[in-house]
This record gives structure tokens, C-alpha cells and sequence, in this order.
């Protein structure tokens, strides 16, 4: 009954909107924004939305460390619309449930830095005074689902808002919290160093947060040459385990991960690191990696995310994450 009902009162607003267009002309904004009260006066009768419009349906603030102004926030959620579909989530018991989940996929934390491009307006509020182990449910309009960031300078201050991000439609946020940092520099070298300890005992970092291991020396092996052309076998995975990538083929089978041959890469070597990694378009720390070796010999590495992709992440790489290398010099040609 409920849901009949719900549906009468949306329609019915959706119709007032377009039978008053010749009259009023109303921003798409403030159709959604009416959708979502009625869709509130429904469901949670007179709830109040807060000064921006986004309602609150559930809190449970947590025990443990606060979310401040500038923390990463490593956050589980799930995104439904108002009919209860469910159109976002980041767990695997989701991906499970909902009958997506992938063998080759990496189910991780959403990782939201607060005060910065990483985070909507409407996440931003939710989640300031939550701690970890918390738990908020609300109600979102799609007109915070932008971010605006503010920047304080001598004489003014300078707001830059990012639009709604593609968000088409009201969305109802479940969000866990399960960590905040305050460093995220620290967090990885503790996270680094912890790896080292546990299965490489002994090895120490040759430069910050970044770990190297040479598993066959070839010390009588030819030095490379700079802008000589080499062909690099690697396997890519997180400090957990998951391979995200490699181009061994056996390795690629074994992590089920299909589609076609996997051939060598072909790398430009550079003596100098930043030539090494731009002139090839590959990570920092893979471009450190390979500058320390020589033809033949295979090595392994693992640095923090200042030298791999950083907030951003890649496919199958959360933001923030620390990366583990395998990687083979084929012998010279």
C-alpha cells in the first residue's frame, strides 16, 4: 500500500511541475527537491531536512576516532533510489547479494579525504561529528552531489563548485565508518613497514616508503645502457594479495584474469628516475624499480601510493593504496 502511495504522490508532483511550466518556469533542482519531501512525508512523515535540504534518516555517531576537517575517511556504503533499487556499493557481500560479484574484482573501503575534491558536498556533511564505527542513513538531493572547495586567501575568499558530478536523481546514502586517518603519509609507511616485518624480515627502506629486494642478482650481468630498449615482465598486486595486473601469462591464468597473450613491456630505459617514468608513462615506484636492476636479474618492490596512483587509484586499485611489484629484466638480446 505503501508503495502505491508513494508513487501517486511523486507523479502527482511530477505532473504540477510540467502542467505549471507555462507559468513558472522551475529548475530541475527544485522538481527533485519536491520528489524528495514527498517522498519523506511518506516514509518518515514530518522529518526535518537540514539547512541544505538532505535529510537524515538514521544515525549511530560511533566510539572510536572522530572525522575531523581534513581526515580520510575509509568508508563501506551502499546507494539506493527512492523505489529501493540499489545503484552503488563497495562490498563484497553487496556484490554477492546483488549477484555481481567477480573473482577478479577488488572490494575495498571507499577512501574520501574531507575538505578536498575528493568528497561530495552532501557526503562532507553527513559525515562531520561521525566517528569510527559509525552508521548514517540519508536521504540526498542531487544538488549535493557537487563539491565545492574554498580556498582563504590575503584578501578574499575563492569558492569553486564541480557541478552535480552526473547525479540525475534522489539517492539515499548508507554509510559505515570504518577508519579515519589523519595522516595518510604515515598510515602507508606504517602499512609498508608492517608488510616488511612480516615477509621480508630485515629489509629496510632505500628511500621513503619505498622497499627493494633483488630475488636474482646477476652481478656479472650487463649494466642497462641509457634509451636502451627493454622488455619487463611484472606482477602487479596489493599488500593483501590481489594481483591488479601482470603480463605473464601463467600468472594472468592463475588469477583468472583472461582475454588474449600478454607480451613484455617495452620500456625506454632512463638512468635518471623522473626521464625513466615519464618518457614511459609508468608509475614512480615501478620506474625506481627497474632503474636498480640489470639485465636478467628479477626483483621485488613495494612503495606507498605517493609513488603509484595516489587518491585517484586505477582500475582495481583503491585511492591511497600501496603497491607490490614482482618484476623480471628479460636477458639481453
Amino acid at each position: 500500500m505503501r508503495k502505491i502511495s508513494l508513487y501517486i504522490v511523486i507523479t502527482s508532483v511530477l505532473l504540477l511541475a510540467g502542467s505549471c511550466a507555462k507559468d513558472v518556469s522551475e529548475s530541475t533542482d527544485t522538481i527533485y527537491k519536491r520528489v524528495l519531501d514527498a517522498w519523506i512525508r511518506v516514509n518518515y512523515g514530518n522529518l526535518a531536512a537540514t539547512s541544505s535540504g538532505l535529510y537524515i534518516l538514521d544515525r549511530d555517531y560511533g566510539t572510536g576516532t572522530p572525522v575531523g576537517d581534513s581526515s580520510y575517511v575509509f568508508a563501506n556504503y551502499t546507494v539506493q533510489d527512492l523505489t529501493g533499487n540499489f545503484t552503488d556499493f563497495n562490498t563484497q557481500e553487496m556484490a554477492r547479494l546483488m549477484g555481481t560479484y567477480a573473482d577478479t574484482a577488488h572490494y575495498a573501503p571507499a577512501v574520501w579525504r574531507m575538505g578536498t575534491t575528493s568528497v561530495y558536498d552532501g557526503i562532507a556533511e553527513i559525515l562531520k561529528g561521525m566517528k569510527v564505527g559509525g552508521h548514517v542513513k540519508a536521504a540526498i538531493p542531487p544538488s549535493l552531489m557537487k563539491i565545492t572547495t574554498t580556498e582563504n586567501t590575503t584578501n578574499n575568499t575563492t569558492t569553486t563548485s564541480s557541478g552535480n558530478q552526473g547525479a540525475t536523481e534522489n539517492a539515499v546514502y548508507e554509510i559505515s565508518v570504518m577508519k579515519v586517518v589523519e595522516d595518510i603519509d604515515k598510515y602507508e609507511e606504517s602499512l609498508l613497514k608492517d608488510f616488511a616485518e612480516s615477509y621480508y624480515p630485515g629489509l629496510d627502506t632505500t628511500s621513503a616508503g619505498f622497499y627493494f629486494l633483488k630475488t636474482l642478482e646477476l652481478p656479472d650481468a650487463d649494466t642497462i645502457a641509457a634509451d636502451a630498449s627493454i622488455k619487463v615482465r611484472y606482477i602487479g598486486k596489493l599488500l593483501d594479495g590481489y594481483c591488479f595486473d601482470t603480463n605473464i601469462q601463467d600468472t594472468a591464468k592463475f588469477y583468472r584474469r583472461y582475454g588474449g597473450e600478454r607480451s613484455a613491456l617495452s620500456v625506454t630505459f632512463k638512468t635518471d628516475e623522473a626521464s625513466l617514468q615519464t618518457d614511459n608513462s609508468i608509475i614512480g615506484g615501478f620506474a625506481k624499480t627497474i632503474r636498480r636492476m640489470r639485465y636478467g636479474e628479477r626483483a621485488i618492490s613495494f612503495f606507498k601510493s605517493s609513488m603509484g596512483y595516489e587518491a585517484a587509484g586505477s582500475t582495481n586499485i583503491p585511492s591511497y593504496a600501496p603497491l607490490f611489484f614482482e618484476v623480471w629484466i628479460e636477458p639481453k638480446e
